[in-house]
């Protein structure tokens, strides 16, 4: 196996155990590290969509399972995402516009990974038309650059008091998933492809999101670990910006 297949399957395993333990998919972090490693952005946005499916699906079980589920609180956020998520895998923008895009959110979600929320004493019911507008806005620019949008959705349902932490972690993992689904959907047709590397990719992000889930459902924080994603992130999303 060559060295830079080695090095992908690794910081594969890193980042699918550290996104999964949170309820996310990893997206982010596969498409930073996939950016460092030269990956072309045609391979990269459906193979990160692939292991994003089933490591948010292995988040989320673990999640419902703990009891932090509420569906009346991502039902709305869904119903606009996926259409736009669909939307958005259709279009497929230049490289340089792509990567812009991506940087900026890459960055973003480095400073989501060091940023530790406080937990909301009180939660409130947010309005149906913030929910459809923020979903939809989500799901289209996921499904343009190839992520699931949970590493937005979750610190915004935090910052307004929607959700407590592991509910907003519960939430973001379903609209992941959802909206990874939808964005392969749209990717019909379209230049991109998978990578040659899909299945040893995807088995290694499954088998480091069941450790991490199971984890990240109970009591879980290595602050050296968010250190270092973040750092890579960054990293990976200057490079594309610029």
């Amino acid at each position: 196996m060559e060295i830079t297949q080695v090095i992908i399957i690794a910081g594969i395993a890193i980042i699918a155990f550290f996104y999964s333990s949170t309820g996310y998919g990893g997206a982010t972090g596969y498409l930073a590290l996939m950016a460092i490693m030269g990956v072309s952005p045609f391979i990269m946005k459906p193979s990160a969509l692939v292991m994003n499916v089933f490591v948010s699906s292995i988040a989320f079980l673990s999640y419902y399972r703990a009891g932090y589920f509420r569906m009346n609180l991502v039902l709305p956020f869904v119903a606009a995402s996926v259409p736009m998520a669909f939307l958005g895998g259709r279009i497929t923008p230049g490289v340089p516009v792509y990567e812009a895009i991506l940087g900026v959110l890459l960055v973003i979600s480095a400073f989501r990974i060091i940023y530790k929320p406080r937990e909301p004493e009180e939660v409130k019911r947010p309005s149906f038309s913030f929910s459809v507008l923020s979903g939809a806005l989500i799901g289209f620019f996921s499904g343009m650059v190839g992520i699931g949008g949970g590493i937005l959705l979750a610190p915004l349902m935090i910052l307004m008091k929607w959700a407590k932490v592991k509910e907003a972690a519960a939430a973001a993992s379903i609209f992941i998933l959802l909206n990874s689904l939808a964005g392969l959907a749209g990717f019909y047709g379209t230049p991109v492809t998978l990578s040659p590397q899909i299945y040893s990719w995807t088995l290694t992000a499954v088998t480091a999101a069941i450790a991490g889930s199971h984890c990240g459902s109970m009591r879980f924080s290595v602050p050296w670990l968010k250190i270092i994603l973040s750092c890579v992130i960054v990293a990976a999303g200057m490079k594309l910006i610029f």
